[in-house]
C-alpha cells in the first residue's frame, strides 16, 4: 500500500474517532462546574405522619414515608438521613431541647435492615427506643411502654402496662435508660407533664380522689385531684388551662373543652374537634383549630375565654386539601401545614 493512502486513511481514522468522542460528550448531561446541588426548601419536601414531625430554631426534624426515614432539615436546606427504614405508622415524642426522642415503632420483618430492628423481638412486636440524634445512640426501652412525655426540663416520664392484668406504672427514664418506678395503678394511665414537678395522670378512673386527670407530684409522689370531668382522649396543658376532649355522658359525644385551673371552671365550645388535630404556639399563648368545608380547610383561632372560634387572616389564595396535621414554627406565628401533596409555611400571627 502506498505511503500516502495509509497516511490518509489513518488520518481518517483519528477524524472518525475524534467525531465519536465529540458526539459522545455533547449528548452528555450539562453539568456546570462549582454549582452548588439544587436542594428543596423545607416547606416543600414534607409527607409526613400525625404528629412525626417536630421544628426547631436551627432545624427541622421530619418523617419521610417517601423514604421511610426520620431525616433533619438543617437551617441551610440541606436533608439529611438520620434513621431508614422504618414503619410508616412510626411515631416520636421529643424533647423540648431536641436532643432525644422516644419512638415507637414495630418490629416489621420486612425492615431487618433498620437500626431499630430487635432479632430477640418477635415479628411486629411493638418496640420503644430512646433516641439521640446528635450522637445517634439508640436505647431499648420496655416494650409494655404506650406513652411518654418531656418535662419542660427535658425529663422523660413514660407509663407502662405492668401485666396481663392491664395495671400500670408511671416511670422516670435517664439519658442511659436506668428506669425508677414513680407509681404502680391498677389500670393504665396517659400522662402529660404540668410543669418540672408535677405530671398529670389521665385514665378513666382514679382509685384516689375520683378525678379524670390527677396531679403526681415526682418528689413527694403525693397525688391531687386536678380534673374530675370525663375526658374522651387527649389532653394538654396551656399555661393555667386544659384544652381536652369533653366527654358528654348523657348522648356519648364529645366536645372541645378548656378548663381553667385557678378557677376550676370548664368552657364548653360546642366543637366537635378532636384535641389531636389542634396547633398550640410554643409560647403557649394561641391554639390553632382547623375546620373542614366541602374538603376545603381553614383555620381559626380558639378564644381560650368563651370557646368561640375566631377567624384568622391569612394570604393563601388557593383551596388547602387532604391536611395530614399542623404545627408551629418558633416564632409562634407561622404554621408548617402538612398535606398528602406536600406542606407549606402560613403566617397566621
Amino acid at each position: 500500500m502506498p505511503r500516502r493512502t495509509l497516511i490518509i486513511i489513518i488520518i481518517a481514522g483519528i477524524l472518525l474517532l475524534a467525531g465519536i468522542l465529540l458526539a459522545y460528550f455533547l449528548l452528555q448531561p450539562k453539568k456546570i462546574i462549582g454549582a452548588l446541588p439544587e436542594t428543596k426548601k423545607p416547606e416543600l419536601i414534607f409527607n409526613a405522619s400525625l404528629n412525626s414531625q417536630v421544628i426547631g430554631v436551627n432545624n427541622i426534624y421530619s418523617f419521610n414515608i417517601a423514604t421511610s426515614s426520620l431525616e433533619k432539615i438543617s437551617a441551610q436546606n440541606q436533608a439529611v438521613k438520620l434513621l431508614s427504614p422504618l414503619p410508616l405508622d412510626t411515631r416520636f415524642v421529643w424533647s423540648p431541647d431536641l436532643k432525644k426522642t422516644v419512638i415507637f415503632t414495630k418490629n416489621n420483618p420486612s425492615l431487618v435492615n433498620s437500626p431499630l430492628y430487635d432479632f430477640n423481638q418477635a415479628a411486629d412486636a411493638a418496640t420503644v427506643w430512646l433516641y439521640f440524634p446528635e450522637t445517634n445512640k439508640k436505647i431499648k426501652l420496655l416494650s409494655d411502654i404506650f406513652d411518654a412525655d418531656f418535662s419542660p426540663d427535658n425529663q422523660l416520664a413514660v407509663s407502662a402496662t405492668s401485666d396481663f392484668l392491664g395495671n400500670g406504672m408511671v416511670l422516670l427514664v435517664d439519658n442511659d435508660g436506668k428506669l425508677n418506678i414513680l407509681r404502680t395503678f391498677d389500670y393504665a394511665v396517659n400522662i402529660s407533664w404540668l410543669d418540672k414537678e408535677n405530671l398529670a395522670v389521665q385514665a378513666s378512673e382514679s382509685e384516689i380522689s375520683g378525678s379524670a386527670i390527677d396531679l403526681l407530684n415526682i418528689k413527694t409522689l403525693e397525688i391531687t385531684p386536678l380534673l374530675d370531668q370525663p375526658i374522651a382522649g387527649d389532653f394538654f396543658f396551656l399555661n393555667d388551662k386544659i384544652i381536652f376532649d369533653y366527654f358528654h355522658e348523657s348522648n356519648l359525644s364529645y366536645t372541645l373543652g378548656i378548663y381553667d385551673i385557678p378557677t376550676k371552671q370548664i368552657i364548653d365550645s360546642g366543637q366537635n374537634i378532636p384535641v389531636s388535630s389542634l396547633a398550640k404556639t410554643p409560647d403557649k399563648t394561641k391554639v390553632v383549630v382547623p375546620q373542614k368545608t366541602n374538603d376545603n380547610y381553614t383555620f381559626f383561632e380558639l378564644n381560650l375565654q368563651t370557646g368561640e372560634l375566631l377567624p384568622l387572616d391569612y394570604d393563601h389564595t388557593t383551596a388547602i386539601k387532604d391536611l395530614i396535621d399542623i404545627v408551629f414554627y418558633p416564632d409562634s406565628k407561622n404554621l408548617l401545614v402538612n398535606t398528602k401533596n406536600g406542606a407549606f409555611r402560613l403566617t397566621v400571627f
